[in-house]
């Protein structure tokens, strides 16, 4: 089937819906949704500029903790492929290189109806 984010969205998030989220496939492997409010919030100026990125390229290369933004999003992924979700604090890195912080609670559908299987809600903490 082909994605239609609008409708798994509300299906899925009814309540989540105006939040910052984004939407990736393959087990969190490339992006392939994002709406306007991460986009605005990470400076970038349209959803092309991040739609077929992986989740950890908008971060800087290493998390506060000093763990790889690269190693620590795949374990995350992992954890919400195994599990059904987590959520975790993150820092993002806008678009100016900027440190964000922000929730992030990763879903896994694991519903065949879809050719996405994994997204994410951000909430934006203000710096």
């Amino acid at each position: 089937m082909e994605l239609d984010a609008n409708k798994l969205l509300h299906e899925y998030l009814p309540d989540k819906t105006n939040e910052q989220l984004g939407l990736s496939f393959n087990g969190g492997d490339r992006i392939i949704y994002v709406n306007d409010e991460v986009v605005n919030k990470l400076g970038y100026s349209s959803p092309d500029d991040i739609i077929s990125l992986h989740p950890y390229m908008l971060s800087p290369e290493y998390q506060p903790d000093g763990q790889l933004s690269s190693i620590k999003a795949l374990q995350l992924i992992e954890k919400a492929n195994v599990t059904g979700k987590c959520d975790f604090d993150w820092s993002h890195q806008k678009l100016d290189k900027t440190i964000i912080k922000c929730h992030i609670y990763l879903f896994s559908l694991n519903d065949p109806r879809y050719s996405a299987n994994m997204f994410a809600v951000w909430e934006f903490y203000d710096n």
